[in-house]
């Protein structure tokens, strides 16, 4: 996708105007490949397409707004086209419902920018998977909105001053998302959320909640339930299998990649498909086997991938800066340049992988669905035999199971993502944990009022309100389009509407995708408990930059804010034993954020300069 950046400002303010006509040439003359795509008074969109197979717009007939990334037009059991143009009478319809049609009639990945010449307002839109990034700041009075804070960062109109509540945040989740960003003054546009600006007024309105979908659990029979999940995911993989010819496909060999190869095989456009499988050393982070199986029951050519720990950490200094850090950063670096190989040798414009199909499908907690059954249908003999079948795939009595769901309401209530991850943390200051206890500060907008959704349910929105753009944005437009047709609003709201306990049927986890997609996916896949990682790997990677990492966290400033216990940190990376069972994934949280601290203060200390 191309990056972009919005200006709205009030037109009838004269030094507002001014305001906005610099920071237009500013951008224009950082880089030739920015260019202005909507000109109106009170509102500009500049969109950098540089290297990027994927930018795509689609401006109003009337030039009144634009739609930036990619829309599709259809539902299940119609023909879903890519919209490549807007009518006049959708262009109404948009501007008269201010984007509320969008997010009802069309999905896809997109921001749409649009502006009532009658009213002079301008909104925003991001759309409910968001997939693409939205920033807004304000700067003397002029709104900006932007995908990469580094564009924005560049125009020197940033006064940097982080925001360390947010931060921590990060440090003890480092998925969960809200509006606030680890920089004060910038803040999130929300998936689904409608930005209005109005005489240089702003007020904000959510259009779309998962919640409201996962209130109208309508798919109780698990026969419908199956027919249409399998229906919708095809869908969305045609969808986006129609808009290129070549893809390359991350193949693990786990369920959910695997559905997508079963799906690409009977795509009605055939795209060239090839799938990659990478692997390393390790008890569990080599699944070529089954990446075979599926390959060649999907029909398409495997190449296989050792990962490579070769990885310098340094330069996690020199990549671009973002509004939050991005604990992932290493594994994105790691596989840049092999990825650009591949997809230049075989003319490959877009890499699909199954990101969101965990929490889609609905991997854990199991013992939660029993507690939904309760929620939804009191103490019933079906409920019974949900305890047993969730019993036997957490090993564990029927009887435990129960007792712990007994009371499914006050488990809602006392749900709290942020307390349930901080018991994993290690290495964070007992202070900074404490300050996250509540967690109602940076609670997502889809979990307001949600008194009446069983605790399972609000365990399986969780993941769709996680952000799942991982966009390897320091490849700056020479990667190609990274799809994840998963992570779509049909199957969000699809999924939503059915119970958990339909999701988990049998005791398995994601038991009714691997009931619904037989014929797509290869039997022994099918029945895996197991699942692949990287554990070993990451670790490999830790171990060849402990110096680094070393120098980087012990004397940083997460250690001089007392956000981490630097005596704990020390002894987990001396070279002797320790005791302190700490995870990888926490390791490369504390670098990520330590990382991207250096790098805005080092930078901005250049802008000093």
């Amino acid at each position: 996708m191309s990056r972009y950046v919005v200006v709205s400002w009030n037109g009838s303010s004269a030094i507002q105007r001014d305001v906005a006509q610099r920071l237009g040439h500013r951008l224009l003359a950082s880089d030739r490949a920015w260019g202005c795509v909507l000109d109106l008074e009170g509102l500009r969109v500049y969109t950098c397409s540089a290297g990027s197979a994927s930018g795509t717009s689609l401006v109003f007939s009337d030039g009144t707004g634009i739609v930036l990334g990619t829309l599709f037009e259809g539902a299940v059991g119609l023909t879903v086209r890519r919209k490549l143009s807007l009518v006049a009478s959708e262009c109404d319809a948009i501007r008269v419902s201010r984007g509320r049609s969008l997010a009802q009639r069309y999905w896809g990945t997109y921001i749409a920018i649009v502006y009532d010449p009658a009213t002079q307002r301008t909104i925003v839109l991001r759309d409910p998977t968001g997939r693409l990034a939205c920033m807004r700041l304000t700067y003397h009075n002029v709104h900006l909105f932007c995908s990469d804070i580094e564009d924005i960062a560049r125009l020197q109109v940033l006064a940097v001053s982080f925001n360390w509540k947010r931060i921590a945040l990060g440090l003890v989740e480092c998925l969960l998302e809200n509006d606030e960003t680890a920089l004060q003054g910038v803040t999130n546009v929300m998936p689904g959320q409608c930005i209005e600006v109005q005489h240089g007024i702003l007020s904000k309105h959510l259009y779309w909640r998962s919640s409201e979908f996962a209130r109208s659990e309508s798919l109780v029979d698990p026969e419908r339930a199956s027919s249409a999940l399998l229906a919708t995911v095809k869908m969305c993989v045609d969808a986006w299998a129609s808009c290129h010819s070549n893809i390359v496909l991350h193949l693990s060999g786990g369920l959910d990649s695997s559905i997508l190869a079963g799906c690409l095989l009977d795509s009605p456009t055939h795209p060239h498909v090839i799938a990659v499988n990478e692997y390393s050393e390790g008890s569990d982070s080599d699944e070529r086997l089954f990446a075979q199986i599926a390959a060649k029951h999907a029909g398409c050519e495997l190449i296989e991938r050792l990962r490579n720990p070769q990885v310098d950490f340094s330069v996690l200094l020199d990549e671009p800066r973002t509004a939050v850090p991005r604990h992932y950063l290493p594994l994105l670096i790691a596989r840049r340049d092999p990825e650009q190989t591949l997809a230049r040798d075989h003319n490959c414009t877009a890499i699909f992988d199954g990101h969101g199909g965990d929490g889609l499908f609905y991997q854990n907690p199991l013992e939660a669905v029993v507690a939904d059954h309760v929620f939804d249908r009191g103490y019933r003999p079906a409920v019974f035999r949900t305890a047993l079948d969730t019993a036997r795939a957490t090993d564990r009595s029927v009887w435990s199971v129960l007792r712990e769901n007994l009371r499914p309401r006050a488990l809602a209530r006392r749900w709290n993502p942020i307390a349930e991850a901080s018991e994993f943390n290690t290495l964070l200051s007992r202070d900074t944990i404490h300050a996250l206890t509540d967690g109602q500060r940076f609670a997502h907008p889809w979990f307001e009022h949600r008194h009446d959704i069983p605790p399972g349910k609000l365990w399986h929105m969780l993941p769709m309100a996680l952000p799942m753009n991982f966009d390897d944005i320091g490849a700056r437009g020479a990667m190609p389009e990274l799809v994840t047709p998963l992570v779509s609003q049909p199957l969000y709201e699809l999924c939503l509407t059915i119970p958990t306990y339909v999701l988990a049927g049998n005791g398995w986890d994601r038991g009714l995708a691997r009931l619904s997609f037989t014929h797509e996916v290869p039997r022994v896949i099918l029945r895996r408990r197991s699942k692949g990682g990287i554990e070993e790997y990451v670790q490999e990677m830790l171990a060849r930059n402990k110096p680094f990492i070393r120098r980087l966290l012990i004397d940083g400033q997460l250690a001089r804010e007392h956000l981490i216990d630097r005596r704990r940190v020390e002894e987990v990376l001396s070279d002797g034993p320790t005791a302190i069972p700490t995870r990888p994934v926490e390791l490369l949280t504390l670098i990520a954020a330590e990382s991207w601290l250096q790098t805005w203060s080092l930078n901005q200390r250049q802008a000093v300069a």
